[in-house]
């Protein structure tokens, strides 16, 4: 029983490295969003030529839809690499650690 424990365990820090080192990038309009498979935000580009033109509010737009892009590609390399390292258990570790 602790063997399975332990090992679940030692699975779950294996795969939360694994998250970190997934990088993905989203884009919307002028802006681009990286970040990394635990859905943390590593950097943000925005084309500051195009900033003149646009208001508040449709660059706060811009930023939330290309982070939700970045988030939802981060998502899709997550479970592909979840399912070729731990096959079947490999959707509950990743709900386990969004």
């Amino acid at each position: 029983m602790f063997g399975n424990i332990l090992k679940m365990k030692e699975q779950m820090e294996e795969a939360k490295l694994l998250l970190e080192e997934i990088f993905a990038h989203g884009t919307a309009g002028e802006v681009t969003v990286k970040c990394d498979g635990t859905r943390r935000v590593l950097d943000v580009q925005i084309n500051v030529d195009s900033l003149a033109i646009m208001d508040k509010t449709e660059l706060q737009d811009l930023i939330v839809l290309a982070s939700n892009r970045a988030f939802e590609e981060s998502q899709v390399k997550a479970a592909e690499i979840f399912k070729d390292k731990f096959g079947p258990m490999a959707p509950g570790l990743l709900k386990g650690l969004m």
